[in-house]
C-alpha cells in the first residue's frame, strides 16, 4: 500500500473508532478493536502519518496504561516495536494527584521510601513530554506547578526508581 493510502486508511480507522467512542460512551473496545488501533500505534510516522500518535493515546486509554514504543523506525523505515512497561515495588496506591482537574496547580502526595526517587512526566495527547518533575520520599506532600500549560487533557507518568507505577489524564482547566 503507497503511503498516503495507507495514512488515509489510517486516519479512517482512527476516527471510526473515536466517533464510535464519542457517540456511545459506554462502549467497550473488543480484542480486535485493540488490535486494530494497536496496529496503527506501532506504526512509524512517516509511513502511517501523524494519526500515529492519536493511535497510541487512544491505545493507551483502551489498555489503560502508558505503554513505550521505540521510535528508531524513523530513521530506519521499520515498525515500532512495544516494550510493555515495568513495575516497581511501589504501588498506585502509594502515590496521588489531586485535584484532578486543576488550574495548573497541583499536589503529588506520595509514601515511598525516604532514599526512593520518582518523577512526575507529563505528555500532551500526542506523546510528547510536556513537563518533568523530579521527587523523592523525603517529602510527603508536594506542590507542583504547571501553569504554563495551557487548558486541556494531558497524560501523566510516575516512576519510582525507574519503574511505572501509575499513569493517568491530568485535566487542567482555565
Amino acid at each position: 500500500m503507497a503511503a498516503s493510502n495507507q495514512i488515509q486508511a489510517n486516519e479512517k480507522l482512527v476516527n471510526y473508532y473515536y466517533l464510535l467512542q464519542q457517540n456511545n460512551p459506554g462502549y467497550q473496545y473488543t480484542a480486535g478493536d485493540s488490535s486494530a488501533i494497536y496496529s496503527i500505534a506501532s506504526q512509524c510516522q512517516n509511513e502511517g502519518g501523524s494519526i500515529v500518535w492519536q493511535a497510541r493515546m487512544m491505545y493507551f486509554d483502551i489498555i489503560g496504561e502508558r505503554v513505550s514504543f521505540d521510535d528508531y523506525c524513523l530513521e530506519m523505515g521499520k515498525s515500532l516495536v512495544h516494550h510493555g512497561n515495568s513495575i516497581s515495588t511501589a504501588s498506585s496506591n502509594n502515590v496521588k494527584l489531586y485535584p484532578n482537574p486543576n488550574n495548573g496547580n497541583f499536589i503529588l502526595e506520595k509514601s515511598i521510601g525516604e532514599h526512593q526517587n520518582g518523577v512526575l512526566t507529563i505528555f500532551d495527547i500526542t506523546g510528547k513530554i510536556i513537563s518533568s518533575h523530579s521527587f523523592n520520599g523525603a517529602v510527603s506532600h508536594e506542590t507542583i506547578d504547571a501553569t504554563q500549560l495551557d487548558a486541556g487533557v494531558y497524560f501523566y507518568e510516575i516512576k519510582i526508581d525507574g519503574g511505572k507505577i501509575k499513569t493517568d489524564k491530568l485535566v487542567i482547566i482555565k
